[in-house]
């Protein structure tokens, strides 16, 4: 047996034995995400069966047994059983095929629906991938020592495996005595190693193996060559498919379809058919037979029939296709529950949607060696370490004076790194990039480029006047280039107006998008994607201004053009959903908002990878509504998606984790965690000081934020080093008259507000006015918030016909812009009748807190405590005003309210006993008003004490009563 042991570690490294079959069973079903065969004397196989048949990760059962006479038995009972074998020996290449044949059913696929329009982000990654590694495998040249790369990285690999270090052996000396397809077809190791670095895209061992790719697709070439194909050929592929996949393709009748590997066929389709039926036995996956026609006439695409060429000679009748062949998908239809023949057929060579797709991706691509090519391919795929070591090497093979080759290289290094949140190392390259191209040509085109590259940097680094100092340079550049394009000129605006909009600039921001729509309009289609962009970056400027009904005018246009010039999934209506999400929370529309950001996540989980930072940005709406309507446990599950998205995508110290942070700790802050909040905001604040420039605006935020913690804790004056560290930021790197500023003079004037530094105050909210009456509409709701401040010092001033005055036009903005159940709404009405009240008009301030209450009792829940404080204000309205009764009825509600939200002994309680007991000494019902004093009495001893001051006052008052008895 220990022969036998070593013999079928050929096939799999991973090789584990038993002798009870309870732990064997145990053992199979913690095993996760891989196929397991199993092989199993007849004495033990009645044992294990049962308990292990029906495990989706269980592929096949192979049955010793001296006797073969029982066999049908066996096949008949259990589907798995694939064979009984009378001597270990024989199972040895019936499990190289059927491993062979498990790995094929593993193979994932690309699916493109039919249609004209093609964008990168609508093409799977995987289908840009293998088209490109396919190109450049078979451009590359190689010599003896590719081989030998192979070779040592496989005995490093198998160093514990002396089985398979022979088969290495036999490969390092044999190798060019059989062909390829013999090697692919005799050796496991190959087999499954090349198919599995496909489908898992692991370029590391794929660079590995080019040398083999290469000379396995020239074989398949040449056999094809030689055999002359001139009828139809019908070949098939039985294989399971994982549900979501399968589901894309019943949808995408007419579209392609193209496998990651080298695909495996056979000419009899009762095999195909057995490995498509077997694939059931997986509950995730459903079996599909593939009927592929070939029409040599019109496809010139290679594939070769293995008939005398493979280590297996005729026993599957196999057909093998190249890497990355693309088929046209036919029409389908259920044989069985969970079975499916589909037809395709190979695309011709006059394919227009299939020129077209290839045409795009090496356009998007771009030229240059295949390396080259590969490392940019790794860019868009976001494998930036992989990116770096393909680019750190073609620097190191190219001549010094080659200049325009080692700018081009330093340009993408620079790429790689910005993406990687190392922005001095970023602009290190970018500026060898530059010195470079300016020996090649003081025009050159790529000096465009790389001067907005590090424009971008700068702009992600907060530092706003040299990232346009930056975009003004790559213009002039663009200016100098004969052959520079129109769609160029609008990129270039649409980046400087982004700045401007950044540093609060909206007018010049305004300006650049209008110039970049005007130049698109003379020189694109009316339904172009880039136009929709345009309408897109217009709301955005507007939003931001506070013109909540142009901006989403903007949007919808944006999404007509979209919707008549974009697949129904593709990201940028979904970009454009967000915004007009954002837009109806910023009105307090949150259902809306909800509503859009939903829109936004439906594509987006269809079309983009699941740590994708668009997915991330959506969450992240999502859970800041949730939070405005007080739903903080809903939030701070969206928050910890977006955590989780980022932990995976993003180095720790990358800002964006910072921003999550921010939002986890605004939740913690909306609730009164005050600690835990201030907890999160430190994290953030530890990321931006370690991943930003001390200047970044960025850091400002969370200052601003740890300050309003301070603030809610009373402790003022630490809150104000916080805002003033905020303010000292902001007054470098943004506009004068940025509205971050003047929320920054707002937060420093509340602070002195509790201080009881009126004046200091004031001062403060008016330089808060003064910016935003220059950067925002006048009904954008910053600036009711700056009135409702001023309203509220001038009120404890007691200036309260002044204070009504800033209050009124609070009022107006927000009836404008705000939907009539809004807490913003509640809270002026509840403002204005203070007002009234201190002013004793208590009929005018009575219809206002009953406004506030209307609103309320719509937001909140019936035992919700802000309802017992503003019941408590109108009970004292009616009171004042002399209608006891009426007070009496609203007092004892407030009280209701508070004794099923609050503990049974808390000192409101105590007041609303007190305030019923006065009432009730008004009505002249002493019996009643004493009951209630005396509660009031025994709340605020059992509360202070007896020797607290509101003891002796209600004791007092309880006395007094009594004797009206």
């Amino acid at each position: 047996m220990d022969d036998s042991i070593i013999e079928l570690r050929r096939y799999s490294d991973l090789l584990f034995t038993f002798n009870e079959p309870d732990s064997c069973a145990e053992f199979l079903k913690n095993i996760h995400d891989q196929k397991v065969f199993l092989i199993v004397t007849n004495t033990l196989a009645d044992i294990i069966l049962p308990l292990v048949h029906n495990l989706s990760q269980l592929d096949s059962v192979y049955i010793l047994c001296k006797s073969k006479t029982i066999e049908n038995n066996w096949t008949r009972d259990w589907r798995k059983v694939r064979k009984i074998f009378d001597d270990i020996s024989f199972i040895f290449p019936q499990l190289q095929r059927n491993t062979r044949l498990c790995e094929e059913s593993l193979m994932s696929v690309n699916i493109i629906g039919e249609t004209s329009t093609i964008n990168l982000n609508e093409i799977e990654s995987s289908f840009m991938y293998t088209q490109l590694l396919k190109e450049i495998f078979i451009e590359m040249k190689h010599d003896e020592m590719a081989k030998q790369l192979f070779v040592d990285f496989l005995y490093n690999l198998y160093a514990d495996n002396r089985i398979l270090l022979n088969t290495v052996d036999e490969f390092k000396r044999t190798y060019e005595h059989h062909s390829p397809i013999w090697w692919y077809t005799k050796e496991t190791f190959i087999y499954s190693m090349l198919n599995r670095a496909l489908r898992t895209q692991d370029i590391d061992v794929l660079m590995k193996m080019a040398f083999f790719v290469r000379d396995l697709h020239k074989q398949i070439v040449q056999l094809h060559f030689e055999t002359h194909h001139t009828t139809k050929i019908i070949v098939y592929r039985g294989q399971g498919m994982f549900n979501a996949d399968f589901e894309k393709l019943k949808k995408s009748h007419g579209g392609l379809i193209s496998f990651n590997n080298f695909l495996s066929t056979s000419t009899d389709e009762l095999v195909s058919h057995f490995f498509a039926d077997c694939s059931r036995s997986d509950p995730n996956l459903i079996g599909v037979l593939f009927e592929i026609e070939i029409d040599p006439m019109i496809s010139s695409i290679p594939f070769a029939s293995l008939d005398h060429i493979s280590y297996y000679s005729t026993a599957e009748q196999e057909v093998l296709f190249s890497m990355h062949t693309i088929f046209r998908i036919g029409d389908m239809n259920e044989i069985e529950n969970r079975l499916w023949k589909i037809k395709l057929t190979l695309t011709n060579d006059n394919d227009e949607q299939l020129k077209c797709l290839t045409d795009y991706i090496r356009r998007e691509i771009g030229g240059g060696s295949h390396y080259h090519r590969l490392g940019w391919l790794m860019i868009k795929l976001n494998e930036y370490d992989k990116a770096e070591k393909i680019y750190t090497k073609l620097l190191e093979t190219t001549a010094i004076d080659d200049w325009e080759i080692c700018a081009t290289f330093y340009n993408q290094l620079g790429i790689i790194y910005a993406n990687k949140g190392e922005d001095n190392k970023a602009l290190e390259f970018y500026d060898k990039a530059i010195k470079n191209y300016q020996k090649a040509s003081s025009t050159h085109s790529g000096l465009y480029a790389t001067y907005s590259n590090i424009a971008l940097v700068y702009k992600c680094m907060g530092k706003y006047e040299t990232a346009l100092s930056m975009y003004k340079k790559a213009r002039e550049i663009e200016e100098k280039i004969p052959l520079s394009k129109d769609s160029d000129w609008a990129v270039t605006h649409n980046n400087i107006a982004s700045v401007y909009r950044l540093m609060g600039d909206f007018s010049n921001a305004l300006s650049h998008h209008q110039t970049a729509l005007e130049i698109r309009r003379k020189v694109l289609p009316p339904n172009h994607p880039s136009l929709g962009l345009s309408f897109n970056n217009l709301g955005v400027i507007y939003h931001s201004k506070g013109d909540y009904t142009t901006a989403l005018a903007n949007y919808r246009e944006a999404l007509e053009i979209y919707r008549k010039s974009l697949p129904t999934v593709h990201s940028r209506p979904a970009e454009t959903y967000n915004n007009i999400g954002f837009v109806y929370d910023s009105m307090g529309d949150y259902s809306t908002a909800l509503s859009y950001y939903q829109k936004a996540l439906e594509i987006q989980e269809k079309s983009l990878p699941l740590i994708h930072p668009d997915l991330a940005t959506t969450n992240r709406n999502m859970g800041c509504t949730y939070a405005a309507i007080g739903d903080y446990s809903t939030a701070l599950e969206y928050f910890q998606k977006v955590l989780s998205i980022q932990k995976t995508a993003l180095p720790s110290t990358h800002a964006d984790l910072a921003t999550t942070y921010n939002n986890i700790g605004f939740v913690y802050d909306s609730k009164n965690d005050y600690q835990i909040a201030l907890e999160y905001y430190q994290k953030a604040l530890d990321i931006q000081r370690k991943s930003l420039p001390s200047t970044h605006p960025d850091l400002a935020m969370t200052y601003k934020n740890i300050g309003g913690i301070h603030s809610s804790m009373k402790d003022y004056s630490k809150a104000l080093s916080y805002y003033d560290k905020a303010l000292e930021i902001e007054q470098i790197t943004l506009s004068s008259s940025h509205s971050r500023l003047a929320a920054t003079y707002s937060n420093i004037g509340v602070a002195y507000q509790h201080m009881g530094d009126y004046k200091t105050a004031m001062s403060n909210f008016l330089k808060a006015l003064e910016i935003q009456r220059k950067s925002l509409s006048p009904t954008h709701p910053d600036l009711a918030n700056v009135y409702n401040n001023m309203g509220v010092v001038q009120g404890s001033l007691g200036n309260y016909s002044i204070a009504l005055l800033c209050y009124k036009k609070v009022l107006e903005i927000r009836e404008k812009i705000l939907p009539a159940v809004h807490l913003d709404l509640a809270l002026i009405h509840l403002n204005i009748g203070v007002a009234h009240y201190r002013m004793k008009n208590y009929s005018t301030a009575l219809l206002h807190f009953q406004k506030t209450f209307e609103i309320q009792e719509k937001i909140f829940s019936p035992t919700h405590s802000i309802l017992a404080d503003i019941c408590d204000k109108i009970a004292m309205m009616y009171y004042l005003m002399e209608n006891y009764s009426t007070a009496l009825s609203h007092y004892q509600k407030s009280l209701n309210i508070r004794q099923k939200s609050f503990q049974s002994i808390d000192p409101e309680i105590a007041v609303n006993f007190y305030n019923i007991a006065k009432t009730f000494e008004r009505l002249n019902q002493y019996r009643e008003a004493v009951e209630y004093a005396q509660k009031a009495v025994d709340m605020t001893r059992l509360l202070f004490g007896c020797d607290h001051s509101e003891v002796k006052e209600n004791q007092e008052y309880l006395d007094k009563l009594r004797q009206k008895l």
